[in-house]
C-alpha cells in the first residue's frame, strides 16, 4: 500500500507544490527526557505553554466496583480456579472473547493469540499494576475490544473492527500477530477486512508506546480507517521503512495532547508519522528529537493536514523537511 518513494528525491525539485519544513524551532519543552519515561509512567508530566500531558488522570480510570464482570484472574493466587470473583484464574489461558475480564494486578504471559469476535473488555485492577506479555489479540471484522489499564508488553494486535485503549502502556512491541514477520505496526495493525465489511476505528486515550518497531508504522499502522490518539505519548517507535511511530494509509488520524519523541524511520520518510492518501488533524501535539531521510517529523504524500498549537523541537531530515516534508 504504502509505495517506496525514493526517485521523489531525484525529482522533487520539478514539484511546484512542495512545502518542505526545515528544523522548526520554538521554545524548549519542560520536562522531556527520555530517562523519565518507563514501564511506570504514573507519575511523569510533560508540560509547556500550549501543551499538558498527566499520564495519571484517573478521570480514565474503571474501578471494579463499577463493573459487573464475567471473569476474574489474580496470578497471585496458589491455584487456578474457576474464574469466578471468589475463586479466580491464576493463568491467562481462558477463551476471554465476549466477556468482561478483570485483571488484579501481576504478570500475566499470553501462551496463544486471542481472537475477538464479539465485545471484549480487559481492565486492570490500577494503571501499571497490570502487565501482559507476549503473543496478541486479532479483532475480527465484528469484533469489539476495549482494553483499560493495562501494560502490554511485546504484544500485538490485528484490527478489522474496533478497539479502544485507555490508560494502557504499548511496550517493547515488535512481532506481527502472525509471529513469523513485522512488517506493518508494532503493536497495533488496523485495515479493512474486505471493501464489504466496515472500516476499523481505533481510539487511544491516555496511552504511551514506548520502544515499538516494525517496517511500516514503528507503533500503529492503519489503513482505511480511523485513527483517534488523545493525551498520549509515542517514545523510542522505530520503523525500517515509513513511519517511525505511526503510518497511516487512505484514513483519518486525528491526534490532540499528545507527544512524540525519539522516533526514527531509519531508511526513508516521516520519523514520528508517515501519511499516504489521508485526512490529519493534529492539534496540542509536539514533536521532538525524531529523524529520518525525509520528514523528520513528518512526511506526507497526496494528504490534507490540519496543525494547531503545536510544536516542532529539533527534528531532523538527512535531505528535506526537518520538521514536515509535505510532497504533493
Amino acid at each position: 500500500m504504502i509505495k517506496n518513494y525514493r526517485f521523489i528525491f531525484s525529482l522533487f525539485l520539478l514539484i511546484l507544490f512542495l512545502v518542505s519544513v526545515s528544523l522548526v524551532s520554538a521554545e524548549n519543552v519542560d520536562n522531556i527526557n527520555s530517562n523519565n519515561l518507563n514501564t511506570n509512567l504514573s507519575s511523569n508530566i510533560v508540560s509547556n505553554n500550549n501543551y499538558s500531558l498527566n499520564s495519571s488522570q484517573d478521570v480514565y480510570y474503571s474501578s471494579e466496583d463499577d463493573v459487573e464482570y464475567d471473569v476474574y484472574f489474580n496470578s497471585s493466587v496458589d491455584i487456578n480456579g474457576n474464574g469466578s470473583k471468589d475463586n479466580p484464574y491464576k493463568y491467562f489461558n481462558y477463551n476471554i472473547n465476549g466477556k468482561k475480564a478483570f485483571f488484579a494486578n501481576g504478570n500475566y504471559s499470553l501462551n496463544r493469540v486471542y481472537s475477538i469476535n464479539s465485545f471484549t473488555t480487559m481492565t486492570g485492577e490500577s494503571k501499571n499494576g497490570v502487565i501482559i506479555n507476549g503473543y496478541g489479540f486479532d479483532i475480527s471484522n465484528v469484533g469489539n475490544l476495549k482494553l483499560n489499564n493495562l501494560i502490554l508488553l511485546d504484544t500485538n494486535i490485528k484490527v478489522y473492527r474496533n478497539l479502544s485503549a485507555i490508560n494502557v502502556d504499548f511496550i517493547n512491541c515488535s512481532k506481527s500477530i502472525n509471529l513469523n514477520s513485522n512488517t506493518f505496526g508494532g503493536a497495533i495493525y488496523a485495515k479493512q477486512y474486505s471493501s464489504t465489511y466496515y472500516k476499523p476505528v481505533v481510539n487511544l486515550i491516555n496511552c504511551s508506546f514506548l520502544g515499538s518497531k516494525s517496517a511500516y508504522g514503528g507503533s500503529i499502522y492503519i489503513a482505511n480507517g480511523t485513527l483517534n490518539i488523545g493525551d498520549s505519548i509515542f517514545m523510542n517507535s522505530s520503523s525500517s521503512i515509513y513511519g517511525g511511530a505511526i503510518a497511516v494509509y487512505n484514513s483519518i488520524l486525528n491526534i490532540s495532547n499528545s507527544l512524540f519523541s525519539g522516533n526514527i524511520a531509519l531508511s526513508n520518510a516521516g520519523g514520528a508519522i508517515y501519511s499516504l492518501n489521508s485526512v490529519l488533524t493534529l492539534k496540542n501535539t509536539n514533536f521532538t528529537n525524531c529523524n529520518a531521510t525525509f520528514g523528520g517529523a513528518i512526511s506526507v504524500l497526496d494528504s490534507n493536514i490540519s496543525l494547531s498549537s503545536s510544536k516542532f523541537i529539533e527534528n531532523h531530515a538527512k535531505y528535506e523537511g526537518g520538521g514536515i516534508f509535505d510532497i504533493y
